[in-house]
């Protein structure tokens, strides 16, 4: 089967264990991929933006595209908007794997906990010229003075109430 054909199967399907119940992996990788998307503002999630990466014999699920997100744009911006693809796509996917919120919280529950020095090394780390000097600065501000993790609280009670926007 092609990696398109096995993609569409893993995405579509309900993935389950030699004796039928679901595999809980699945639902629990793309429920951390939603909450990042809401933490990043990416409004354009469809499933043309998962891959799978073979490496050797093993195939990996990759979320790739975070290009249109809005993080710093619009920080504490009114979203997840409900009518986006974002929206949309990871409605279906909980409907297909489930939501486990679990999954979701300590992603965010990660996120909250990344130290200043760390988005600092990895900033200063790039080159010069992929990321403004403005929007450098917006990063060491959104760590420095907590944003991210009010906002990482505020989709963890979004998730509570069933990711309802």
């Amino acid at each position: 089967m092609g990696d398109e054909h096995r993609l569409n199967a893993i995405l579509h399907g309900q993935a389950k264990d030699e004796i039928g119940r679901p595999i809980p992996w699945l639902g629990q990788y793309l429920a951390r991929v939603a909450a990042l998307d809401i933490f990043l503002e990416n409004p354009d999630r469809n499933l043309r933006n998962f891959i799978l990466d073979n490496d050797g014999r093993i195939s990996r699920l990759r979320a790739i595209d975070f290009a249109s997100s809005r993080f710093l744009i619009e920080f504490d911006a009114n979203f997840p908007i409900a009518s986006s693809n974002t929206t949309h796509v990871g409605k279906y996917l909980r409907q297909r794997h489930g939501g486990h919120h679990e999954a979701a919280f300590e992603l965010l529950d990660r996120i909250g906990a990344i130290p200043l020095g760390v988005i600092e090394g990895i900033i200063h780390e790039m080159p010069s010229d992929w990321l403004p000097r403005d929007q450098m600065g917006g990063f060491f501000e959104v760590w420095s003075n907590g944003q991210h993790k009010a906002r990482a609280l505020r989709i963890k009670a979004l998730i509570e109430h069933g990711w309802e926007v």
